[in-house]
């Protein structure tokens, strides 16, 4: 039986380690999902290596052994969280530990976490190569949004969020095991056709009729093998291409709505508040005033 989660976010942050930076070896009290975003690594997690690229993640466990050695020229962007996944009352008390199982105090101890992954998934991986890596980042993002910008019910909110990614992370993980081969192939051919059309407006019958195949299966196989609709992942990786725009360029959100491929700049801003939680507007003004 599933665990009866209550999660709690400790930390959660959009880090950039610097070229030939080294986190580690150490162990933390609770878990940590790392996302690569950009750069490269060596990671080691219990005494195994993985040359981590972006779309990467890994989970360390309580009481795990890891280290992180960046490489020597560029720069390593790996947004992350900290977090439990059952009720502790010294939860707030609970500090980031960077230190080696030996070197922790005596008084610090009693912070570990108690291990409870493989009751989801057995053997629990400590590495995934999510395929549905976009939407995951986006997941990752609102929760690192909502700790730096909190709302009223912030707890509730970042608990929602978080319950949200961790059902993906689950999906992910049971789907790449489970997975008929042709499906998946079936699927990624989906995948990259709506990527390769990012920029222009889509719908299900155009991307059935590109295919050959039929507007049931194509919802199908993308979401068992991705975690999502077919229609929600264009439009969010439409969002993800705007936001750059609003980042970035000084275009109006006029142009950006054009150039992402929305039919109207009213449907633009719908979407974009609907998978941000922010309209384009605010999202600008947020990043002027960072």
């Amino acid at each position: 039986m599933e665990p009866v989660l209550s999660p709690y976010i400790r930390r959660a942050w959009y880090n950039i380690l610097n070229p030939s930076e080294v986190i580690g070896p150490r162990v933390i009290f609770d878990y940590e999902l790392v996302l690569i975003k950009e750069g490269h690594a060596d990671i080691e997690i219990d005494g195994r290596h993985y040359a981590a690229s972006p779309g990467d993640m890994f989970i360390f466990r309580p009481k795990q052994p890891h280290c992180i050695y960046t490489a020597p020229d560029e720069q390593l962007i790996q947004p992350h969280i900290h977090f439990d996944l059952l009720s502790y009352p010294d939860r707030e008390q609970v500090p980031i530990s960077y230190l080696s199982l030996d070197k922790i105090p005596p008084e610090q101890k009693g912070f570990f976490r108690e291990d409870i992954l493989d009751q989801f998934v057995s053997p629990f991986p400590a590495y995934i190569r999510p395929k549905n890596e976009l939407y995951i980042e986006q997941l990752l993002f609102n929760i690192i949004h909502a700790v730096e910008n909190p709302q009223p019910f912030n707890n509730v909110h970042l608990q929602q969020a978080f319950l949200t990614l961790w059902e993906q992370v689950l999906l992910d993980i049971f789907y790449t095991s489970k997975y008929d081969s042709r499906q998946e192939i079936s699927a990624e051919m989906f995948k990259q056709y709506i990527d390769h059309h990012a920029s222009l407006p889509l719908t299900l019958d155009e991307l059935s009729q590109a295919t050959h195949f039929s507007k049931s299966y194509i919802s199908k196989v993308f979401g068992e093998a991705y975690g999502i609709s077919p229609m929600k992942y264009h439009a969010t990786v439409q969002v993800q291409m705007a936001k750059q725009m609003v980042l970035f360029t000084n275009m109006s959100l006029s142009e950006i709505s054009e150039l992402s491929g929305f039919a109207s700049l009213q449907d633009f801003s719908r979407v974009f508040k609907k998978i941000d939680g922010a309209s384009p507007s605010a999202y600008r003004r947020r990043k002027e005033i960072v």
